[in-house]
């Protein structure tokens, strides 16, 4: 078996669970529409396995948890020599934590949209730019965040309603560029709407603090160390 064909399963309100071997590649348009009884997919491969997968579909916007040979999802560390990461992982709220390796250099649109479960995010050195189509939105509990010594911009709208952040590590000496709606961690930044959060310490290289502490605002009361 090496796919699941459009339409396959959809409509099978009282489908709760699913297996799919590692021999799959591709996933057709709408296999899973209507699976509203879906609780749980149990993938029998690995995380690269997992990422490789072509989705028209995912069977996660129903599902929610993922297993990875029969043990639930929720510390998802990329595997180094991954370059891009599809959005395989949306809708995925088994995941607590998430690290990014240095190999990974593009973050694709809404690659963990609605994440909600994620608290921990760790970025990897590779990543110069987090794209501006949400791909981090709607992870509401963000609480802690490690961006790459690489990231040179942030995309409109790529941390939106992250709420609960309370503390940002920056290790790229030039700041990052960011738009309005995002995290604003720049020296070219207009403003912030989306981080209106009391008490978020930022971190940065000491070259950057004093640029840090004079443009990222929008964030009240915040802590601030070199």
């Amino acid at each position: 078996m090496t796919s699941i064909g459009g339409g396959a399963f959809s409509g099978c309100t009282g489908l709760t669970s699913i297996a799919i071997p590692n021999s799959v590649t591709s996933i057709g348009e709408n296999a899973f529409e209507g699976c509203i009884g879906l609780t749980k997919v149990n993938y029998m491969g690995d995380v690269k396995g997992w990422l490789n997968i072509d989705m028209q579909s995912n069977p996660l916007e129903h599902a929610k948890n993922l297993y990875i040979n029969n043990t639930l999802l929720t510390n998802l560390i990329i595997p180094e020599g991954i370059t891009n990461i599809s959005p395989n992982f949306r809708g995925c709220t088994s995941i607590v934590s998430v690290t990014i390796p240095n190999s990974v250099t593009s973050i694709g649109d809404n690659v963990f949209s609605g994440c909600t479960g994620i608290d921990t995010l760790i970025i990897g050195n590779g990543i110069t730019e987090i794209g501006d189509r949400f791909s981090f939105s709607s992870c509401s509990n963000i609480k802690y965040l490690q961006l790459g010594s690489g990231l040179k911009s942030i995309g409109d709208g790529a941390f939106y309603n992250a709420q609960k952040l309370k503390r940002i590590v920056c290790y790229a000496v030039e700041p990052p560029m960011a738009q309005k709606e995002t995290l604003v961690v720049g020296d070219r930044v207009v403003h912030i709407t989306s981080f209106y959060n009391y008490n978020i310490h930022v971190q940065v290289p000491c070259v950057t603090s004093k640029i840090m502490r004079q443009t990222l605002y929008g964030v009240r009361s915040s802590i601030w160390s070199a």
